[in-house]
């Protein structure tokens, strides 16, 4: 009997169909072997497509913002304002700042970038002491950390003339003092001799002083202290004690019908032209007093009674007393008590120094007899060669009256015709001389007697030096 069969045969990627025609015993064989053969073949082998390994992508790290503090001045005095600039600091955050470590007051919000705003500021501590020092800030959120350094100078003092005869005057510059504070000047065993402001980098110049007359010769230190510093500067200043001797001109003779009782060093009582220049302590500005004086001499010495009428028109009481070899007169001018004291006194002139409270006005003062004299001329020549007005010069005919004391009074008559008032002393060969240049500028002239006036000048600003010159 024949049958069809038909197998289905799995192979490995293929189908196979065996269709066989089995008869009897035969197909039973047959079909065996067609079995074996069909689950003995195979089909095309697929070969497998190969996976790509992942390349693993690092994630770069972001740049690092340096955080930036800069001051500026790098180098300034205890109370001295610090212009800050700075970034790198998080967003909006408060930014506390550090004076070597302490903490300081000021503490500042940056803006959206981490940048310090524009009127960043700081303040260098008044007791900061001279030296270099770290300034710091330190951001409150992010922890972030700059710094800078600061160098503060030490506090310095400097005069001119270092060598002069007491009484007269001197002028100071100092620097590294604590800004707008008070600085006092004394001389050793506590003799005050007034006081300036700083301003606001620490520093003063041009600063007027009156060396007293009673100064013991010899080197003594001028100190400075400032008042809420409490920093010191000392400089040394070589003093020649004051004794009466014959000034530039030998003493001016007196017309007939001039009366001078008592002759020789009393003071006497009449009618005197009383001129004065006063500068304020600081050096800054200038003040002019004229006007008749009117002097009333008791047999006590005491000048009760006595009046200075101003070219303004105003009478001022004068009190005080006079006596042999001196003088000593108080008033006020405007709302300024004024002390004028003097040791130089000849027949027709007394003259000697103004002061004022500690830290006020100073100057000289000059009281003629209104009698007629003369003066003598000279050749004044000035020029200015460094500071705000270098290149600037004075220079005409100067007159100069001067008594057998050394009291100084004349005019310089410049090539426009301006007539400046120059008012001084002459101790011991050296010249004192103060020239008004225009209210407010007064121009010192410090120098010594030898063939020829000379010597340096300083004023009319502050900061300005030269030289100057008057010849016969």
């Amino acid at each position: 009997m024949n049958r069809r069969v038909t197998w289905v045969g799995l192979a490995v990627g293929a189908a196979l169909v065996v269709s066989l025609a089995l008869s009897g015993t035969q197909g039973r064989g047959q079909a065996a072997g067609a079995s074996r053969a069909a689950l003995n073949a195979t089909g095309p082998t697929r070969t497998p497509t190969p996976t790509r390994t992942p390349t693993s992508t690092r994630t770069p790290r972001p740049t690092a913002i340096p955080v930036v503090l800069s001051a500026a001045p790098i180098s300034a005095a205890p109370g001295v304002r610090l212009r800050l600039s700075g970034s790198g600091f998080a967003a909006g955050e408060t930014v506390q700042f550090f004076w070597d470590g302490a903490l300081l007051p000021v503490a500042v919000t940056v803006d959206p970038g981490g940048v310090l705003p524009v009127v960043a500021y700081q303040d260098v501590p008044l007791a900061a002491t001279a030296g270099t020092h770290h300034l710091s800030g330190l951001g409150n959120t992010s922890g972030r950390r700059a710094k800078t350094l600061i160098v503060v100078p030490r506090a310095t003092l400097a005069v001119a003339p270092a060598a002069i005869t007491s009484g007269q005057i001197v002028i100071l510059s100092g620097s590294g003092f604590g800004a707008r504070e008070s600085v006092a000047f004394t001389l050793p065993g506590g003799v005050d001799l007034g006081g300036v402001t700083a301003d606001d980098t620490g520093a003063f110049s041009g600063v007027a002083i009156v060396v007293p007359v009673g100064t013991r010769g010899g080197s003594r230190g001028l100190t400075a202290v400032g008042s809420a510093t409490g920093r010191l500067a000392h400089v040394a200043l070589v003093v020649t004690a004051a004794t009466p001797t014959t000034a530039l001109t030998a003493t001016p003779t007196v017309p007939p019908t001039a009366t001078t009782t008592p002759v020789g060093p009393m003071v006497a009582g009449g009618l005197y032209h009383l001129s004065g220049s006063l500068v304020d302590g600081g050096g800054g500005q200038l003040r002019h007093v004229e006007g008749i004086l009117t002097l009333r001499v008791a047999a006590t010495g005491s000048l009760a009674g006595s009046t200075l009428r101003l070219a303004t028109g105003v009478t001022v009481a004068v009190s005080g007393s006079g006596g042999p070899g001196g003088l000593s007169l108080s008033l006020a001018v405007g709302d300024t008590p004024l002390t004028g004291q003097s040791s130089v006194v000849s027949a027709n002139r007394i003259s000697g120094l103004f002061s004022g409270p500690a830290g006020g006005p100073v100057g000289f003062w000059v009281a003629t007899r209104v009698v007629g004299q003369q003066g003598t001329r000279y050749t004044f020549g000035a020029r200015v060669t460094s500071g705000p007005n270098a290149g600037l010069s004075y220079d005409g005919p100067l007159e100069l009256f001067a008594d057998s004391y050394g009291g100084l009074l004349g005019y310089l008559t410049l090539p426009d015709g301006r007539l400046l008032r120059v008012d001084g002393q002459s101790v011991n060969g050296v010249v004192n001389m103060l020239v008004v240049v225009r209210p407010g500028t007064p121009l010192f002239a410090l120098g010594t007697i030898g063939g020829a006036l000379r010597g340096t000048i300083a004023g009319p600003l502050s900061g300005d030096l030269g030289s100057w010159t008057a010849t016969l």
